[in-house]
């Protein structure tokens, strides 16, 4: 198993941690060769930013995975631009791994929260660095984007405030900026320490 050095712009307190985190990921490392089951994560946790709004909108793989999770019982977290990933709950992958298409599928009506609009046009404005002349965004937004796609997205009036939801019908904690990661980092910890005195196992 191969793992970088620090990059030459690594902040000063990643670096002081990288030797320790490093040994911890080796020692977890699994064999290909292992078994291996969705039922025995505790959660999972997608972290957020704008490559989600390339990689996880509108994408049958994504959608197969979400799919396997929820009936894994398996706790899902996203945060920030991420929950975009919801878009691709409609999709499907056949045994043949063609596409299948649910319009109606099982995460539909869910609640989320995300990014708002207002937000991300204000940190177009004022935050994002840009290049002159370049388009540096994708042209539709994630709170768009997942009522769009059925979803009951609820977002704070101020978005710089904190914003966690837990739809614990269909598994989702999703949070609406880094704001809230410690927030959503507490309630994650919460239902995985739940979820593990419910089926006798610590969360891996």
């Amino acid at each position: 198993m191969l793992v970088s050095q620090n990059l030459p712009n690594t902040d000063a307190e990643a670096a002081s941690i990288r030797d320790e985190v490093v040994a911890d990921v080796i020692a977890r490392h699994r064999s290909l060769s292992a078994a291996f089951s969705l039922a025995d994560l505790g959660f999972t946790y997608a972290p957020g930013g704008h490559a989600p709004m390339v990689d996880f909108h509108d994408n049958p793989v994504m959608g197969e995975l979400l799919h396997a999770l929820r009936e894994n019982d398996v706790p899902v977290g996203l945060i920030c631009h991420v929950p975009v990933a919801m878009s691709s709950a409609k999709y499907r992958l056949g045994e043949d791994g063609s596409t299948l298409v649910d319009e109606d599928h099982a995460f539909r009506g869910a609640r989320v929260t995300t990014v708002p609009k207002y937000g991300e046009i204000g940190m177009l404005t004022f935050g994002y660095p840009t290049v002159p002349g370049k388009k540096t965004r994708l042209p539709y937004y994630v709170d768009v984007a997942l009522k769009e796609a059925g979803y009951d997205v609820l977002v704070t009036l101020n978005p710089s405030a904190v914003g966690v939801v837990w739809d614990e019908e269909h598994g989702l904690l999703t949070g609406n900026g880094q704001q809230s990661v410690d927030a959503q980092a507490r309630k994650l910890a919460e239902i995985a320490e739940a979820r593990s005195g419910r089926s006798g196992r610590a969360p891996r």
